[in-house]
């Protein structure tokens, strides 16, 4: 006897169905765009901060560098911003500028891809800001910039931190190539020039004076402008014309030489003996 096969009642049904299905699907017009149906956030990448790092011992604002000079840093903050979905969705870059332990906090701020100063060019990814902020000179040690984006459905980037140093590497001056006279007679009644080499590795600029003191701390001032003996102004020799007085004992005198730099800074010391005869 042949088996009878069993179809179950609800079969034509879901054929009919299913046919229909097909044959919408076939005629209606597929959608590829990308629906973010769940959401993703930005990625911050590569940020970067300039100055990195800044010796606050180059920065004068006046004769002097003091432990309490109040300095201005201004720094340039950017980073890589991007949005797996669409550049377009990216709302607010952002970043907030503290101390190492973080409060209190100096500053916070956005960044932009706008073109517009301090970003350089509009649309590149590259968000860009400023941060302007001061300190007194001591105040040394490392801060940071925490940099975080977020999208248009509010979700949150990743946050990387970038820091900024603040060091004090002030150099003493240095002194060399001494040229002073071994003897100067008192009956010749005749002025001698004495000079001294001297720089600085902040810069000539750096210094504040060369001087020359006596056995009885009476301190003469070196300069290198032109005059008073010195041949070139700016050529990092300091000169100075001297005469002892015609009643001046004699003897031998021994004299030192040295020079400041802005931060109170003293070189090494040189010595000269002259001796004054008759």
């Amino acid at each position: 006897m042949r088996q009878q096969q069993f179809f179950p009642p609800f079969l034509p049904l879901l054929f009919a169905l299913t046919g229909i299905w097909l044959l919408s699907s076939s005629c209606e017009q597929k959608d590829l765009r990308i629906v973010d149906s769940i959401g993703s956030a930005p990625q911050v990448n590569d940020p970067e901060i300039f100055l990195a790092s800044v010796n606050s011992d180059t920065i004068n604002v006046g004769p002097d560098r003091k432990p309490t000079d109040l300095l201005s840093y201004d720094l340039r903050i950017s980073a890589s911003v991007s949005h797996p979905v669409g550049q377009n969705q990216i709302a607010e870059t952002q970043f907030t500028f503290f101390r190492t332990k973080r409060e209190p906090e100096i500053a916070r701020g956005l960044l932009s891809d706008n073109g517009i100063f301090p970003d350089s060019i509009a649309n590149d990814s590259i968000f860009t800001g400023s941060v302007k902020f001061t300190a007194i000179r001591s105040e040394i040690g490392t801060f940071y910039a925490e940099v975080g984006s977020s999208d248009a459905k509010e979700f949150t980037s990743n946050t990387i931190r970038i820091p900024f140093t603040i060091l004090r590497l002030n150099q003493a001056p240095v002194i060399s190539n001494l040229v002073a006279p071994d003897t100067v007679y008192r009956s010749l009644q005749t002025p001698f020039t004495v000079s001294v080499q001297a720089s600085d590795p902040d810069g000539l600029y750096d210094l504040v004076s060369v001087t020359m003191t006596n056995e009885n701390n009476s301190v003469f001032s070196l300069h290198d402008d032109g005059i008073n003996g010195d041949e070139m102004g700016g050529d990092g020799i300091f000169t100075q014309v001297f005469a002892f007085p015609t009643d001046q004992p004699l003897g031998p005198y021994v004299f030192t030489f040295k020079a400041i730099d802005r931060s109170n800074v003293s070189s090494a010391v040189l010595t000269k003996t002259i001796v004054v005869a008759q």
